[in-house]
């Protein structure tokens, strides 16, 4: 491959570019201080100077990562060529490149880790093993964070919730569908709020409170639908056509099956195998909270004769 097939040249405003990762020439300290620098604190907010500090001081010649805190690019790498007040030198310049390109690389396996990791998880939960999902999961949080990677954190916040739905952590799974709602919603990442929605409606419905269900399973539902999400229209319509069914709406809910149904009959037999597991880790959660409550009988008082049998 040609050097000119490999390398970019661009004239513009750096912090504008929507890119994994933008270099920023540094001081060793990393302060960001005035012109290239300057400009990356003004824009991306104070969250990238609070990690430069939390990282502290590094070699002359070397580089360190931060996410990108405001900035469209997801992360900062800091190529620390001087000291602060300081010159620079070709040694340095030399040294502090080969280390961001070192990053960029460590940068990108830890980036298939998470992958791995999470598509790990997602096969266990479908497989009847959400339990030994619940490690990988936590393990791609932590990493997301880390890496300042939002789709991968709301992603990880979401399958935490469900697996945890699958364990039978109703609350615990309610609130980390609740974080992945917001996380995602703040991120403007409509489709994670919609994915986040399906399993804080499933947990809500769990818990007896259908009316509020309802409400997320049709949010998530309708943004599924419209955005060709289809195994996420499948299983929302799914459990939102039970819940409707149960809150004496049968026309509704028929229409809503009859569109399930439908959708499932434009999948390939194994993607609809694929979405029937995912929609039955919900079913084993929710199923409770169709049950019937039992009737609660009143003692009979001191002075109340109960007669069995047939009466005059």
């Amino acid at each position: 491959m040609k050097l000119a097939d490999r390398i970019e040249i661009r004239q513009g405003d750096i912090t504008e570019l929507d890119v994994d990762a933008i270099v920023n020439a540094a001081n060793n300290d990393l302060q960001l201080g005035g012109g290239l620098a300057g400009a990356i604190r003004r824009k991306g907010g104070p969250r990238i100077q609070a990690e430069c500090d939390e990282i502290g001081a590094i070699p002359v010649g070397g580089a360190a990562i931060t996410s990108g805190g405001n900035l469209k690019a997801r992360h900062v790498i800091h190529a620390a060529s001087m000291q602060l007040g300081g010159a620079t030198t070709a040694h340095a310049l030399r040294s502090s490149t080969a280390h961001a390109l070192r990053i960029a690389e460590q940068f990108e396996d830890l980036q298939t880790i998470l992958r791995v990791r999470k598509n790990l998880a997602m096969v266990l939960i479908e497989a009847g093993e959400p339990r030994a999902a619940l490690e990988h999961l936590t393990t791609s949080l932590t990493m997301a964070r880390r890496l300042g990677d939002v789709t991968g954190e709301c992603q990880a916040l979401t399958e935490l919730g469900r697996c945890r739905l699958a364990v039978g952590a109703v609350a615990e799974a309610r609130t980390a569908a609740e974080e992945a709602v917001a996380r995602s919603r703040g991120a403007g990442k409509s489709d994670e709020v919609a994915r986040a929605s399906i399993v804080l409606g499933a947990a809500t419905a769990a818990a007896h409170q259908s009316q509020k269900a309802l409400r997320y399973l049709s949010d998530a539902y309708r943004h599924s639908t419209q955005a060709g999400m289809r195994f996420e229209a499948i299983v929302a319509g799914r459990i939102l056509a039970r819940l409707t069914l149960r809150s004496g709406k049968p026309a509704q809910a028929e229409r809503l099956y009859s569109e399930v149904f439908t959708a499932l009959r434009h999948l390939a037999p194994h993607e609809a195998y694929g979405v029937l597991q995912m929609a039955k880790t919900y079913d084993r959660v929710i199923d409770p909270a169709f049950e019937p409550v039992p009737a609660q009988v009143q003692p009979a008082g001191p002075n109340v004769q109960i007669t069995v049998g047939p009466t005059a």
